[in-house]
């Protein structure tokens, strides 16, 4: 089952090894990841974050696993699950200590990972080209 997103926002494509996540930016203030590329209908089961507030934003990666699968790991945001698709989760760190020492190992080697990050890409952009992702971003604008 499928349904439309009554928005004309402009889609972000993030492809690597034949899998491809679709971001729709809902509003200033939630995003949507689908495993997929869609332009106009998507499915049910999805990622959607959240972020209100003075100080709030986006700020996640994107893990590009066998098997189509993709974890989503949130830093700042509230990244809540959509349905019941297991080839999209949420990867949650309990123990900060462990997060750290991920993103640490991580650092200049993203690989298959990618950053996502709220408002303009820039910043986006910039932590993935240093970071040496090789998951492919496809933005509305070109770039």
């Amino acid at each position: 089952m499928t349904f439309l997103v009554a928005c004309n926002k402009q889609a972000i494509f993030y492809k690597y090894a034949g899998t491809v996540i679709t971001r729709i930016d809902v509003s200033n203030a939630e995003t949507h990841f689908y495993l997929g590329e869609y332009n106009n209908t998507y499915p049910q089961s999805y990622i959607k974050v959240t972020y209100h507030g003075i100080d709030a934003g986006m700020d996640g990666y994107l893990i590009f696993l066998p098997n189509r699968k993709v974890d989503v790991v949130g830093c700042y945001g509230l990244f809540e699950k959509v349905g019941n698709d297991t080839n999209l989760c949420i990867r949650d760190f309990i123990d900060n200590g462990f997060f750290m020492r991920w993103e640490d190992s991580i650092n200049g080697k993203y690989n298959n990972i990618i950053r996502i990050a709220n408002e303009d890409n820039s910043y986006e952009r910039k932590e993935n080209l240093e970071g040496h992702s090789k998951v492919q971003a496809i933005y509305g604008d070109k770039k």
